[in-house]
C-alpha cells in the first residue's frame, strides 16, 4: 500500500466512524500497521484509533493521553486540521469521564480552529458542531444547543454525510425530549431513524430506537414503543452502541402492558447499564426495574428502585430522568396508600414538572426562532446563489462580448495599423514635398531680394509682388513643417518670457496691408505685457488665428486684443465673419478641414490644427466662442511672466563690414543669389559648389580661413557635415569658425549631428532678413558656438 493509499484509508476510517463500527475497527488496524510510514501519517492514524477507542472502547483514559501528545506534534508540524481533530478527541474523552464543561470547551476550541482554515473542512465543522450541541444540552444550555445542532443540520443537507446527519438529528431529538418537548423529540428521532437506516449506521439504530420508545411510552403509546424495541432485542453481547436502553424501554412498555417479560428485560438493562459510562443509562434501567416490580405488586421494592434512580441521576443530572423516577415514586406511594411518601415525592416532583414545562415552552419557542433565523439565512444563501448564478451568466455573456470585442479590436488594430501606415506615408510624402519645394522657394526668396536691390523704381511693384508670393510660400512650407513636427512629437519647445507688444507690432506690420486690401478694419491693441511661451509657436498660433479671421471675414472688422486676468494674459482674435455652427466647432481644429465649402479661401486647412496642437504642447488653454452669423472669437490663456524679455533686436537688419563669409551650395542659382545678397549687405562673400573648391578659392585669395561658413547639406552625392567636421574640428584648418547648415532636410538625424558638431541649423526657405540677422549674431558669438536656429 502506497503512502497516498494509506492516507486515504486513514481518512476513510476517521469519517467512517460516523457510519458503522467496522470503520472504527479499521482505524485500529491502520494504527497497528503504521510502522515505516512518514511521521505525519503515523500521527494521523493514531489519532483516529484513539478517537475510536474513546467512542466505542473502555481504555479511553490512555487514549486521551496519547491524543494530547499527538496534537502537540501535529501543531508543531503545521497540520492544523488534524490537530483540531485530536483536540476534539480530547473533548470526547472528557465527556466519557463526565467532565462535560471540559468537553464543551475543547470542542469549541476545535471548532474555532477548523472554521479558521481555508477552505473550511465541512465534515469536521459538522462533527464538532454536533458535539458542541450535545454538550450544551447536557449542561442545560438549550438555546445554544439548538442553535449549534439546527445550524449543523442545515449545513449537512448539502452533503452526503447521511450517518452524521442521523447523529445530529438524534441529538436534536434528545434536546427536545430532555427539555420536556416529547412530541418534538419524537419527530426528530423518527427522522434520525430513517437517516441511520439509509446510512447503514447500525451503531446508532439501538440508541435511536430506545429514544423513540421512550417518547412513545411517555405519550402513553406503550404498544408502539414495544414494537419498536422488540426487533432489536438479542443477546446482550450482540447489541450495538448503548443497547442497554433498548432493554430498559422494552421493560417499561411491557410493564405498562402487564407483560411478564418486564422483570427479565429490566434485569438485562441493569446488567448492561452497570457497564455503561452514562449515569442516565443506569437511572433509566432502575426506573424500568421499579415499574416491573410495581407490575408484580412489590411496591416496597419498587419504591427502593425509584429512589435509587433519583439518587443515581442526582440534582445535576438530566431532569427528565429524575422526573421519570419521581413519577414512579408518586405512583408507588399512591398504590401503597402512603401519604407521607406521596407528599415527599410530590414536594420534589411538582416543582420539577413545572420547571420542565417552562423549559419545554422556552425550548419550543427557541427552536421556532432559530429555525426562522436559519430559514432566513438559507433564503439569503439562495438569493446569493441565484445572484452568483446570474453573475456567472453575466460573466459568460461578458466573456462572449469580450471575445467579440477582441475580434473587433483585432480588426480595429489592423485598421489602425493601416491608418498609421497611411499616416506615415502621408507624413513622408509631406516631408519629401516640403524638402523638394524648399529649394526653389529658397532660391526665389534670395533672387527677389537681389532683384529688389538692382531693379529701377518702376519695376519695384512687380518685385514686391514676387517677394509677397515668396513669403506666402515660405509661410505655407513652415506651417507644413510645424504640423509634421507637432504630429510626430519632435518639437522641443523653448519657453521663456516674450513681449506681447513686440508680437502685436509684428502682427500689425504683417497683416495690416492684407486687411486694408479687403476693406476690413484691423484693430490691434497697444499692449505692454510679458507672457511665458515658445516664441515661434506663439507667433505661429496668433498668426494663424489672424490669417483665418481676415481670410473668412468678408466685411466688418478683425480685432486682436490682450487682457490681463489675474496671473494670466488672455489673447483673443475676434471677427465679424460668418461664424461657426456648434456641431462644427470641434472639427475645425482637425487637419485639412476647411469650412469654406466653395473653396474661395486660400490655404490647406491646417492652421487651426497647428493652433490646437501648439496650445496643448505648451499648456495654453484654447477656447472658441462662435454663432452662425455672429462672428467668432478664439481665446488663448497664457501665464504672465515677471522677468524681463531678452534683448533680441529682430527688427534690425545689420550691415556687414567686409567680414569674410564662405558660401557653399551646388545649386548655381541659389549660390549666385546668396553671393549677390551678401555682397550687397557689405560682406566679403566667397561662393563655391563644394568645400574643397571654397578652400582653393580662399587660398588663391590669400585667406587662411573665413570668419563664417554657410553651407548647403546635400552636395552632389554626399553631405557636407562630414567634411565640416574635419575642417572645424580639433586639428582642422578652420577650427573655431562658426558655421551654418542651410537645408530643407528636417530629419532628426541631421538635427542631432549639427548639435553634436556645434553647427547652427537653418531651414529653407530662409528669408533674407533672417539670414542677415543670423549672420550678425554668429559673428558676435564665441567661436564654435551654435546659436538658436531660425525657424
Amino acid at each position: 500500500m502506497t503512502d497516498n493509499e494509506f492516507a486515504e484509508r486513514v481518512e476513510r476510517a476517521w469519517r467512517g466512524q460516523y457510519r458503522n463500527l467496522d470503520e472504527a475497527q479499521l482505524a485500529h488496524r491502520l494504527a497497528e500497521n503504521a510502522a515505516g510510514r512518514p511521521e505525519g501519517l503515523r500521527r494521523q492514524a493514531d489519532v483516529v484509533a484513539c478517537i475510536a477507542t474513546i467512542r466505542f472502547g473502555d481504555a479511553f483514559v490512555d487514549a486521551a493521553d496519547r491524543l494530547r501528545a499527538q496534537r502537540a506534534g501535529l501543531e508543531a508540524a503545521g497540520e492544523r486540521r488534524w490537530a483540531a481533530i485530536a483536540r476534539y478527541g480530547e473533548a470526547l474523552a472528557h465527556s466519557r469521564s463526565n467532565r462535560v464543561d471540559a468537553a464543551l470547551s475543547a470542542a469549541q476550541e476545535a471548532l474555532t480552529q477548523v472554521l479558521g482554515l481555508e477552505p473550511v473542512p465541512v465534515f469536521e465543522s459538522l462533527v464538532f458542531s454536533n458535539g458542541c450541541g450535545s454538550w450544551h444540552k447536557q449542561l442545560g444550555h438549550w438555546d445554544e444547543a439548538l442553535y449549534d445542532l439546527l445550524r449543523a443540520r442545515e449545513t449537512c443537507k448539502s452533503t452526503d454525510e447521511t450517518g452524521l446527519a442521523a447523529s445530529i438529528e438524534s441529538n436534536i431529538g434528545t434536546v427536545y425530549y430532555c427539555s420536556g418537548n416529547t412530541e418534538d423529540g419524537l419527530e426528530s428521532f423518527e427522522r434520525a431513524w430513517e437517516l441511520a437506516r439509509a446510512a447503514g449506521a447500525t451503531h446508532l439504530l439501538a440508541l435511536i430506537a430506545a429514544n423513540i420508545g421512550q417518547c412513545l411510552w411517555r405519550l402513553g403509546r406503550s404498544e408502539e414503543a414495544l414494537a419498536r424495541c422488540l426487533p432489536l432485542l438479542s443477546d446482550p453481547g450482540d447489541l450495538p452502541y448503548r443497547g442497554n436502553q433498548i432493554w430498559a424501554v422494552a421493560s417499561l412498555s411491557a410493564a405498562a402492558l402487564g407483560r411478564a417479560e418486564a422483570s427479565t428485560w429490566s434485569a438485562r438493562a441493569l446488567a448492561l447499564a452497570g457497564q455503561a459510562p452514562y449515569v442516565e443509562d443506569l437511572a433509566l434501567a432502575q426506573t424500568a426495574q421499579g415499574h416491573a416490580l410495581m407490575a408484580e405488586g412489590r411496591f416496597d421494592d419498587a419504591w427502593r428502585a425509584f429512589t435509587d434512580a433519583t439518587t443515581t441521576v442526582g440534582l445535576d443530572g438530566e431532569r427528565v430522568f429524575r422526573l421519570l423516577a419521581l413519577e414512579g415514586c408518586a405512583r408507588c406511594a399512591r398504590s401503597l396508600g402512603d401519604k407521607a411518601r406521596l407528599a415527599e415525592a410530590l414536594d420534589v416532583l411538582l416543582p420539577l414538572r413545572d420547571q420542565l414545562a417552562g423549559t419545554a415552552a422556552r425550548t419550543r419557542v427557541a427552536g421556532l426562532r432559530i429555525r426562522g433565523q436559519l430559514a432566513e439565512l438559507e433564503a439569503e444563501r439562495d438569493r446569493a446563489r441565484r445572484a452568483q448564478a446570474q453573475a456567472e451568466q453575466a460573466l459568460a455573456a461578458l466573456r462572449a462580448a469580450q471575445d467579440k470585442l477582441e475580434g473587433l479590436n483585432d480588426d480595429l488594430s489592423r485598421a489602425n495599423a493601416r491608418l498609421s501606415e497611411l499616416h506615415a506615408s502621408r507624413t513622408r510624402m509631406l516631408a519629401a514635398a516640403c524638402h523638394d519645394l524648399r529649394q526653389p522657394a529658397h532660391a526665389l526668396g534670395m533672387l527677389a531680394e537681389v532683384a529688389a536691390a538692382k531693379m529701377p523704381a518702376e519695376g519695384q511693384g512687380a518685385i514686391e509682388a514676387i517677394r509677397r508670393s515668396s513669403t506666402s510660400l515660405s509661410d505655407l512650407l513652415d506651417a507644413l513643417f510645424d504640423l509634421s513636427r507637432l504630429e510626430s512629437d519632435r518639437y522641443e519647445p523653448s519657453v521663456g518670457p516674450l513681449s506681447l507688444g513686440e508680437l502685436f507690432e509684428d502682427m500689425r506690420s504683417q497683416f495690416m496691408v492684407a486687411a486694408i486690401g479687403k476693406g476690413l478694419r484691423l484693430g490691434i491693441d497697444e499692449v505692454q505685457g510679458t507672457v511665458l511661451s515658445d516664441a515661434h509657436l506663439l507667433r505661429r498660433m496668433v498668426m494663424n488665428l489672424l490669417s483665418n479671421a481676415i481670410k473668412y471675414t468678408a466685411s466688418g472688422a478683425v480685432q486682436l486684443r490682450a487682457d490681463r486676468d489675474g496671473g494670466d494674459w488672455v489673447i483673443s482674435v475676434t471677427d465679424t465673419g460668418p461664424g461657426i455652427r456648434v456641431e462644427d466647432q470641434e472639427s475645425v481644429f482637425s487637419d485639412y478641414v476647411r469650412l469654406d465649402r466653395a473653396g474661395s479661401a486660400e490655404g490647406l486647412g491646417i492652421g487651426l490644427a497647428i493652433v490646437r496642437r501648439s496650445a496643448m504642447l505648451l499648456g495654453h488653454h484654447l477656447a472658441l466662442r462662435s454663432s452662425p452669423g455672429q462672428g467668432s472669437c478664439f481665446m488663448l490663456r497664457l501665464s504672465a511672466a515677471d522677468g524681463p524679455v531678452p534683448d533680441d533686436d529682430a527688427s534690425a537688419e545689420p550691415a556687414g563690414a567686409g567680414q569674410v563669409i564662405g558660401l557653399v551650395d551646388d545649386d548655381d542659382e541659389i549660390r549666385h543669389a546668396m553671393h549677390e545678397l551678401l555682397s550687397l549687405r557689405g560682406y566679403a562673400a566667397h561662393a563655391a559648389p563644394s568645400l574643397e573648391a571654397l578652400q582653393r578659392q580662399l587660398a588663391a585669395a590669400g585667406i587662411a580661413q573665413p570668419q563664417l561658413v554657410l553651407s548647403d547639406f546635400h552636395l552632389g552625392t554626399g553631405d557636407s557635415l562630414d567634411a565640416l567636421a574635419v575642417l572645424l574640428g580639433r586639428g582642422g584648418s578652420w577650427r573655431g569658425v562658426p558655421a551654418v547648415l542651410i537645408t530643407g532636410d528636417m530629419s532628426a538625424d541631421v538635427q542631432a549631428r549639427c548639435e553634436a558638431l556645434g553647427i547652427t541649423l537653418a531651414y529653407k526657405p530662409l528669408p533674407a532678413r533672417k539670414l542677415t540677422q543670423l549672420i550678425a549674431r554668429l559673428l558676435l558669438t564665441a567661436p564654435g558656438t551654435a546659436v538658436a536656429s531660425p525657424r
